[in-house]
Protein backbone atom coordinates (compact mmCIF):
# COMPACT_ATOMS: atom_id res chain seq x y z
CA UNK A 1 0.00 0.00 0.00
CA UNK A 2 2.95 2.22 0.61
CA UNK A 3 4.26 2.08 -3.03
CA UNK A 4 0.64 2.95 -4.56
CA UNK A 5 0.79 5.54 -1.61
CA UNK A 6 3.68 7.05 -3.11
CA UNK A 7 2.97 7.22 -6.94
CA UNK A 8 -1.04 7.85 -6.09
CA UNK A 9 -1.20 10.31 -2.96
CA UNK A 10 -4.74 11.76 -3.68
CA UNK A 11 -6.04 7.76 -4.19
CA UNK A 12 -8.05 7.18 -1.04
CA UNK A 13 -7.13 3.57 0.27
CA UNK A 14 -9.92 1.45 2.04
CA UNK A 15 -9.19 -1.80 4.28
CA UNK A 16 -12.26 -3.66 5.71
CA UNK A 17 -12.54 -6.63 7.80
CA UNK A 18 -13.68 -8.14 11.60
CA UNK A 19 -11.07 -5.87 12.80
CA UNK A 20 -8.08 -3.37 12.57
CA UNK A 21 -4.84 -5.17 12.99
CA UNK A 22 -1.16 -3.51 13.56
CA UNK A 23 -0.22 -4.83 9.66
CA UNK A 24 -2.77 -1.83 8.58
CA UNK A 25 -0.64 1.29 7.65
CA UNK A 26 -2.19 4.73 9.52
CA UNK A 27 -2.71 6.65 6.68
CA UNK A 28 -5.44 3.64 5.25
CA UNK A 29 -9.42 4.30 6.45
CA UNK A 30 -10.40 1.11 7.84
CA UNK A 31 -14.13 -0.09 8.03
CA UNK A 32 -15.11 -2.88 10.95
CA UNK A 33 -17.24 -5.73 9.74
CA UNK A 34 -19.10 -3.84 7.26
CA UNK A 35 -22.59 -5.40 6.70
CA UNK A 36 -23.41 -6.84 3.24
CA UNK A 37 -24.68 -3.09 2.11
CA UNK A 38 -21.73 -1.77 3.48
CA UNK A 39 -19.91 -4.35 1.41
CA UNK A 40 -21.73 -3.24 -1.65
CA UNK A 41 -20.96 -0.05 -0.71
CA UNK A 42 -17.30 -0.47 -0.61
CA UNK A 43 -16.91 -2.50 -3.91
CA UNK A 44 -19.09 -0.45 -6.06
CA UNK A 45 -16.95 2.75 -4.96
CA UNK A 46 -13.81 1.03 -5.45
CA UNK A 47 -11.71 1.40 -8.42
CA UNK A 48 -9.69 -1.25 -7.46
CA UNK A 49 -9.79 -4.24 -5.19
CA UNK A 50 -6.49 -6.08 -3.84
CA UNK A 51 -6.86 -9.38 -2.54
CA UNK A 52 -3.17 -9.86 -1.58
CA UNK A 53 -4.30 -13.33 0.40
CA UNK A 54 -0.57 -15.94 0.93
CA UNK A 55 -3.58 -18.50 1.43
CA UNK A 56 -7.26 -19.36 0.61
CA UNK A 57 -9.79 -21.89 0.20
CA UNK A 58 -12.16 -20.56 -2.11
CA UNK A 59 -11.27 -16.71 -1.68
CA UNK A 60 -15.13 -15.21 -2.04
CA UNK A 61 -14.24 -11.57 -1.73
CA UNK A 62 -12.52 -10.88 -5.12
CA UNK A 63 -15.62 -12.52 -6.66
CA UNK A 64 -18.10 -9.94 -4.64
CA UNK A 65 -16.13 -7.29 -5.55
CA UNK A 66 -16.33 -8.71 -9.43
CA UNK A 67 -20.11 -8.45 -9.29
CA UNK A 68 -20.12 -5.54 -8.47
CA UNK A 69 -18.12 -4.31 -11.08
CA UNK A 70 -14.79 -3.72 -9.52
CA UNK A 71 -11.63 -5.19 -11.28
CA UNK A 72 -9.45 -7.28 -9.19
CA UNK A 73 -5.73 -7.73 -8.39
CA UNK A 74 -5.06 -10.84 -6.40
CA UNK A 75 -2.73 -13.42 -5.73
CA UNK A 76 -3.22 -16.97 -7.26
CA UNK A 77 -4.61 -18.98 -4.14
CA UNK A 78 -6.97 -21.36 -3.45
CA UNK A 79 -9.59 -20.65 -6.53
CA UNK A 80 -9.46 -17.04 -7.74
CA UNK A 81 -7.93 -18.15 -10.76
CA UNK A 82 -10.92 -19.98 -11.76
CA UNK A 83 -13.08 -17.08 -11.47
CA UNK A 84 -11.01 -14.13 -11.68
CA UNK A 85 -9.14 -14.34 -15.44
CA UNK A 86 -5.68 -12.74 -15.46
CA UNK A 87 -5.46 -9.12 -17.75
CA UNK A 88 -9.53 -9.89 -18.22
CA UNK A 89 -11.53 -8.91 -15.07
CA UNK A 90 -8.54 -8.82 -13.15
CA UNK A 91 -4.77 -9.27 -12.80
CA UNK A 92 -3.33 -11.97 -10.86
CA UNK A 93 0.00 -11.95 -9.45
CA UNK A 94 1.99 -14.17 -6.97
CA UNK A 95 1.42 -14.45 -3.38
CA UNK A 96 4.14 -12.46 -1.76
CA UNK A 97 4.61 -10.75 -4.76
CA UNK A 98 4.23 -7.20 -2.93
CA UNK A 99 5.91 -5.16 -5.79
CA UNK A 100 4.19 -7.43 -7.88
CA UNK A 101 0.52 -6.09 -6.76
CA UNK A 102 1.42 -2.62 -6.28
CA UNK A 103 2.42 -2.17 -10.14
CA UNK A 104 -0.75 -4.14 -11.05
CA UNK A 105 -2.57 -2.10 -9.11
CA UNK A 106 -0.88 1.50 -10.90
CA UNK A 107 -1.91 -0.38 -13.79
CA UNK A 108 -5.44 0.01 -13.19
CA UNK A 109 -5.32 3.04 -11.44
CA UNK A 110 -3.65 4.92 -14.20
CA UNK A 111 -4.93 3.03 -17.44
CA UNK A 112 -9.32 4.42 -16.87
CA UNK A 113 -10.33 2.63 -20.13
CA UNK A 114 -8.90 -0.57 -19.61
CA UNK A 115 -10.08 -0.26 -15.80
CA UNK A 116 -13.44 0.39 -17.23
CA UNK A 117 -13.36 -2.58 -19.94
CA UNK A 118 -11.66 -4.62 -16.95
CA UNK A 119 -14.98 -3.77 -14.87
CA UNK A 120 -16.97 -4.69 -16.92
CA UNK A 121 -15.46 -7.71 -17.97
CA UNK A 122 -15.46 -8.48 -13.54
CA UNK A 123 -19.37 -8.33 -13.44
CA UNK A 124 -20.26 -10.23 -16.75
CA UNK A 125 -17.71 -13.09 -15.46
CA UNK A 126 -18.91 -13.12 -11.51
CA UNK A 127 -22.76 -13.96 -13.33
CA UNK A 128 -20.96 -17.56 -14.08
CA UNK A 129 -20.65 -17.93 -10.44
CA UNK A 130 -24.28 -17.47 -9.52
CA UNK A 131 -24.92 -19.43 -6.09
CA UNK A 132 -28.51 -20.80 -7.39
CA UNK A 133 -27.36 -21.50 -10.88
CA UNK A 134 -24.42 -23.05 -8.86
CA UNK A 135 -27.09 -24.71 -6.12
CA UNK A 136 -28.72 -26.40 -9.18
CA UNK A 137 -25.51 -27.79 -10.80
CA UNK A 138 -24.11 -29.66 -7.66
CA UNK A 139 -27.94 -30.83 -6.62
CA UNK A 140 -28.49 -32.47 -9.90
CA UNK A 141 -25.93 -35.45 -9.93
CA UNK A 142 -27.44 -36.07 -6.27
CA UNK A 143 -30.73 -36.18 -7.60
CA UNK A 144 -30.10 -38.76 -9.80
CA UNK A 145 -27.84 -40.38 -7.71
CA UNK A 146 -30.45 -40.66 -5.10
CA UNK A 147 -33.10 -42.18 -8.19
CA UNK A 148 -31.06 -44.95 -9.82
CA UNK A 149 -31.31 -48.28 -8.32
CA UNK A 150 -27.88 -49.69 -6.11
CA UNK A 151 -25.35 -50.72 -8.65
CA UNK A 152 -22.83 -52.37 -6.16
CA UNK A 153 -20.98 -50.86 -2.89
CA UNK A 154 -21.20 -47.20 -3.58
CA UNK A 155 -19.95 -44.03 -1.99
CA UNK A 156 -18.50 -40.62 -3.52
CA UNK A 157 -14.98 -40.28 -3.30
CA UNK A 158 -12.73 -38.44 -5.60
CA UNK A 159 -9.44 -39.46 -5.95
CA UNK A 160 -7.69 -37.90 -9.41
CA UNK A 161 -9.50 -38.04 -12.82
CA UNK A 162 -13.58 -37.67 -13.52
CA UNK A 163 -12.95 -41.44 -15.00
CA UNK A 164 -11.14 -42.88 -12.27
CA UNK A 165 -13.72 -41.47 -9.68
CA UNK A 166 -16.71 -42.69 -12.05
CA UNK A 167 -15.46 -46.30 -12.26
CA UNK A 168 -15.31 -46.21 -8.23
CA UNK A 169 -18.89 -44.89 -7.87
CA UNK A 170 -21.00 -45.89 -10.50
CA UNK A 171 -18.69 -49.33 -12.31
CA UNK A 172 -18.53 -49.64 -15.79
CA UNK A 173 -21.88 -49.35 -17.31
CA UNK A 174 -22.53 -45.25 -16.25
CA UNK A 175 -18.65 -44.42 -16.60
CA UNK A 176 -19.54 -41.75 -19.00
CA UNK A 177 -22.68 -40.54 -17.18
CA UNK A 178 -21.28 -40.18 -13.68
CA UNK A 179 -18.05 -38.87 -15.29
CA UNK A 180 -19.17 -35.43 -16.11
CA UNK A 181 -21.47 -35.76 -13.12
CA UNK A 182 -18.94 -35.90 -10.64
CA UNK A 183 -16.68 -33.25 -12.41
CA UNK A 184 -19.69 -31.03 -12.01
CA UNK A 185 -19.55 -31.97 -7.75
CA UNK A 186 -15.71 -31.98 -7.73
CA UNK A 187 -15.65 -28.17 -9.44
CA UNK A 188 -18.31 -26.90 -6.94
CA UNK A 189 -15.84 -28.66 -3.88
CA UNK A 190 -13.04 -27.54 -4.93
CA UNK A 191 -11.36 -30.67 -5.52
CA UNK A 192 -10.69 -30.87 -9.38
CA UNK A 193 -10.04 -27.41 -11.97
Amino acid sequence: LELVRRRCPEVPLRCFGPRRTREVPAFVEYVENPNDEALRRLYAGAAVFLFPSRYEGYGLPPLEAMAGGCPVVATRVGAVSDFCVDTVSGLLVAPGDVEGMARAVLTLLEDQEGRGRMSENARFRAKDFDLALETREFERPLAIRNAEPPCGGLGLYFNGSDDEAARHVAGPQHRDQRAGQIHSVARLLGQHP
